[in-house]
């Protein structure tokens, strides 16, 4: 058996942390962020094409959702990106505060179900990712497996 060492301390202890986080999904037409950098075209003909296409899974259609009996997969690397700011605190063994920054790359999501009636909508996803962070200690790569589950009530209905 090892003993304890600081580094033991800040790894046990930062799964407690809280952050700010911020997370934004888009889509792109071959390549992450390219209808955002050539966003000052908006009411082009060729953009609004561009930005269907980029909707519908882009050009290279690998973005696409791909329908099967146990649900749907899309792959959304470069669809989504993920940003968690962790604020300063004190860990015990450790004389310094440990902040740190995150960045979420989910690289493939899996809808099993989603269901939907005329007053409510709800769904289960499953993300498989990776998370960057960095930090004064050492930076690391995370894998990880998201499970997030969504519902919303309809108060009106065009009906």
């Amino acid at each position: 058996m090892r003993s304890a060492t600081a580094a033991d301390a800040v790894g046990w202890a930062a799964k407690r942390r809280r952050a700010a986080a911020w997370t934004v999904g888009f889509p792109n037409y071959i390549l992450p962020f390219d209808l955002l950098i050539t966003m000052p075209f908006v009411g082009a003909a060729w953009y609004d094409k561009a930005l269907a296409k980029g909707a519908e899974g882009g050009a290279l259609t690998c973005g696409r959702k791909t329908h099967s009996a146990i649900g749907s997969f899309q792959i959304v690397l470069g669809r989504e990106v993920g940003l968690y700011v962790h604020a300063s605190r004190e860990f015990p063994g450790l004389k310094k505060s440990y902040r740190s920054i995150e960045l979420d790359l989910p690289l493939l999501e899996w809808t099993p179900f989603r269901t939907y009636s005329d007053g409510s909508a709800t769904a289960l996803k499953v993300q498989l990712g990776a998370m960057i962070d960095f930090n004064k200690i050492g930076n690391a790569l995370l894998a990880y497996i998201g499970i997030g589950y969504s519902g919303g009530v309809y108060f009106w209905s065009p009906k």
